[in-house]
């Protein structure tokens, strides 16, 4: 969806913006198949800085970019939610609202929002794990 911008958690902001200045920046990580550290190269990048400081994102705002993508791919990688399963539909109407899925009806998901009498049809790429 954004093939050029990466969002990590803010408090990797020091290592991000240090691996930015290096000369050849790479990432050190474990490698269970290796039993090892080992290191990958990294593109060149440059943290986004706006009125000389690096802007926090929710990582709610960000749900409608998932939405966009999780939509975007084929129907037969639409996410699976069991009976029981906690999950968070972040479109227009019910934004935000946490529900449970109680049933399947053909190729919705029935889910239970606190506070609706009545539950609701939705598409699964309309749902995301909560």
């Amino acid at each position: 969806m954004t093939p050029t911008i990466v969002f990590a958690e803010h408090d990797r902001l020091p290592i991000l913006i240090a691996a930015s200045r290096a000369l050849s920046p790479s990432l050190t990580s474990w490698c269970d198949m290796e039993s090892r550290e080992v290191s990958f190269p990294l593109p060149n990048f440059t943290p986004f800085k706006h009125n000389d400081g690096y802007p926090r994102i929710s990582d709610r705002a960000l749900d409608p970019l998932r939405l966009a993508e999780q939509r975007g791919r084929p129907k037969a990688q639409a996410p699976v939610f069991k009976i029981n399963d906690s999950v968070r539909f972040a479109d227009a109407g019910f934004e935000g609202l946490v529900g449970t899925v109680v049933g399947a009806r053909g190729r919705y998901a029935v889910v239970s929002f606190t506070g609706l009498d009545i539950p609701v049809h939705i598409a699964p790429h309309n749902l995301m794990a909560a």
